[in-house]
């Protein structure tokens, strides 16, 4: 009898998993996103669940019809011969992916072919199955997709990625099934069959050793695991299911008995080494893999190795995030030294998440393959290590130097300017040199990269190349070691984004201005919590706020009432949309020791608490941002569009002889003709460019807006 399957794996691995299916006499092969659908016999099922190095799960496709609303779903769960499948006295749980119109999410799907089956069961046998939700004997998959309903049964059970042998995992482990698929895409099998050497020098738990010996021994993925969904369906047969497991055993036996390949491991963590070494025990190949405590530096070629070159296979650490390369780059950078210089001849594959990690390693790339460890977008990179693979790192060190010279040259301009005005927090570099457009801010001993987005027609690896060039060039220019680099790409925010937090490494910086200091955080949020550019701004705030009531709207973290109150303000009041961004400020005002109980702090949208605020003030600070369409307010905010009715509106709010201060970031903005009828509006904004962005000087346009 031939049954219809679903073969599930991870994202990109579909062909490497229809040729795999292919070699166990699955047939009618057709791929689909996360799987192939193939049919096979009862004994070729049991070799793809045994056998199968890629796959995820095997689903057999128990029915596919069409649905219109929840009663014919029900219906069509419900004729299906459920006492058929599985053994009666059996575990359930139910799974469900997909959404109509009456079906909106996932658990009441799930729930409607729950209730069908268990009717049914009642209705044929008496009896009801027991529910449980996780670690049942049977599971069912449903997927509704344009109209179709698909039921699956899991013949896999748990997933088979999951071998068994993995006691510990360290930290960001490969996936089982990942790491075999990196030994195919390396041609590993090939090597191992010609017994070639198998090294990974960064081996953690040591997952890529583990497959790699499996390979080499012809060892059956899933031989050690003893549960399978297949065990619960009323078409097992126990004496195919024995035979199909012996002749693997036999296998895997006559492979032992045959000259194998040496596999080392290595590790600069020792705990990493523990869990590896304890991982290989459990798998049963201590005899084969060796693990050893190293660092990429001290990597060199072994003697015994030395005849024949083999095959290298990596998994470096690499971060989910841009702001995450700085600190990994000298690793690469170092693994790429060992590799050209003790392994010549040898074969290399190492998966990273960025390309501009993969070029720190400094050789060229003859093939790459796109995949996902988990959700993250990867690149798996394969190198020859011969003589003349290495990328042009004289253009490449001319680049550093001349951004180096570059930054280096701006610094020393600013450095008495930095002095005199007690600067802790400055830039340093803007797009000074076009095709480098990024921004560098200087923390203190931190410095913040800004990049902002490329033009649709540079390519990425381009882009990041350049990224790259830059992060080279800090530590030469500023003494600033790569680790204290963070990098973030500029680019306009929707919705919550504007306010969300990004990280939750909780890094926290002081910098003193003037007379205050304030709190940055460069890695968490999508800007480091001072915005440089009103420097001098906030000193003129800070020389003429004595005395007098302030309000500052979309007040941010607050540097604004900081200054005025260390200026002797009698009062501010503070307006933001964000509680992250208020208790932000209340904490600046208490890291200057700044009375909190006598200032406001309202969580509000501003556009529509100046139409319902009765009070007035002497200096108002209105620096709105440039668009929003954060779920918090009614519809879009444009600030070329909508800034007229904002002045006006806060105008009311202002004292005679009062200061409103507006600012846009905006690059374009011109301000409404329109208003200087009714009020005086004298722009400012050459008055409060700082020497540091005396190259932008349209960073910000600002305004001095007064009653006529």
């Amino acid at each position: 009898m031939t049954y219809k399957l679903l073969v599930t794996c991870p994202k990109n691995l579909e062909g490497l998993l229809q040729d795999e299916l292919a070699t166990l006499d699955a047939t009618a092969l057709k791929q689909t996103v996360g799987g192939v659908y193939c049919d096979a016999s009862l004994k070729i099922i049991y070799q793809i669940c045994l056998w199968s190095r890629i796959a995820n799960r095997v689903l057999l496709q128990l029915f596919s019809n069409p649905v219109s609303d929840n009663q014919q779903f029900y219906k069509q769960c419900y004729a299906y011969d459920w006492a058929a499948l599985f053994k009666e006295d059996s575990t359930l749980s139910v799974n469900f992916s997909g959404k109509s119109e009456n079906i909106r999410n996932t658990m009441y799907g799930a729930l409607l072919i729950k209730d069908a089956i268990v009717d049914k069961l009642r209705d044929q046998t008496g009896e009801r199955c027991d529910i449980q939700p996780q670690g049942a004997d049977c599971v069912i998959h449903g997927r509704l997709h344009r109209g179709i309903l698909n039921v699956y049964y899991d013949l896999s059970g748990e997933s088979l990625h999951k071998r068994g042998y993995r006691q510990q995992t360290g930290s960001a482990p490969l996936k089982e099934n990942l790491a075999a698929a990196l030994l195919y895409r390396a041609k590993w099998p090939t090597f191992a069959a010609n017994q070639q050497p198998f090294i990974d020098p960064c081996c953690g738990s040591g997952t890529l050793l583990i497959e790699a010996a499996m390979i080499a021994t012809d060892k059956a993925p899933s031989l050690d695991r003893h549960e399978f969904g297949f065990l619960y369906w009323q078409s097992h047969d126990a004496t195919l299911w024995e035979e199909v497991r012996a002749q693997a055993i036999a296998r895997h036996q006559q492979a032992l008995d045959k000259p194998l390949p040496i596999i080392l491991g290595y590790d600069q963590d020792t705990s990493a080494v523990i869990i590896s070494k304890n991982n290989i025990l459990h798998a049963g190949f201590s005899e084969l893999i060796r693990v050893e405590p190293s660092d990429f530096k001290e990597l060199v070629l072994e003697d015994d190795l030395k005849e024949t070159p083999g095959l290298i296979v990596c998994n470096p650490p690499y971060g989910e995030r841009m702001e995450n390369v700085p600190d990994l780059i000298p690793i690469y950078q170092d693994l790429g030294v060992a590799l050209r210089e003790h392994f010549s001849g040898w074969q290399v594959a190492i998966i990273t998440s960025e390309t501009v990690l993969a070029k720190s390693i400094g050789l060229r790339s003859h093939k790459k393959y796109p995949l996902f460890n988990g959700v993250i977008p990867c690149q798996l990179y394969l190198f020859s290590l011969h003589a003349d693979n290495k990328l042009n790192h004289h253009s490449i060190a001319e680049k550093v130097d001349m951004i180096s010279n570059r930054i280096k040259k701006n610094n020393k301009k600013l450095q008495s300017w930095r002095s005199k005005n007690a600067i802790e927090a400055y830039r340093v570099y803007d797009s000074d040199i076009p095709e480098y457009a990024c921004a560098i801010d200087v923390y203190n001993d931190w410095a913040y990269v800004q990049e902002y987005k490329a033009p649709s027609d540079i390519p990425v690896e381009k882009a990041e190349q350049r990224v790259l060039d830059l992060v080279q060039a800090i530590p030469h220019a500023l003494g600033i070691p790569h680790e204290q680099i963070i990098i973030k790409q500029r680019k306009r925010q929707k919705g919550r984004q504007q306010y969300e937090r990004q990280d939750e490494s909780g890094h926290r910086l002081i910098v003193t201005e003037g007379e205050a200091r304030f709190i940055v955080n460069c890695k968490d949020y999508i800007d480091s919590g001072l915005f440089l550019d009103h420097r001098l701004l906030r000193r003129h705030i800070f020389e003429t706020a004595n005395g007098l009531d302030i309000l500052n709207l979309f007040c941010y973290t607050g540097s604004f009432s900081v200054q005025a109150a260390l200026g002797g303000a009698a009062k501010t009041t503070n307006v933001d949309m964000s509680a992250t961004y208020l208790k932000w400020a209340q904490q600046n005002f208490v890291e200057n020791k700044i009375n909190v109980k006598r200032h406001e702090f309202i969580q509000a949208n501003c556009l529509e608490w100046i139409k319902e605020c009765k009070q007035q003030f002497d200096i108002i600070i209105l620096d709105p941002p440039s668009f929003s369409n954060s779920k918090r307010m009614e519809g879009v905010f444009d600030i070329q569009r909508d800034h007229e009715d904002l002045i006006v509106n806060t105008m009311r709010l202002l004292k005679p002889n009062g200061c409103l201060y507006f600012s846009s970031n905006l690059t374009k903005f011109k301000i409404s003709p329109e208003l200087s009828n009714q009020f005086k509006t004298e722009d400012i904004g050459k008055k409060t460019i700082d020497k540091d962005f005396e190259r932008r000087p349209n960073m910000h346009h600002c305004f001095l807006i007064t009653d006529i």
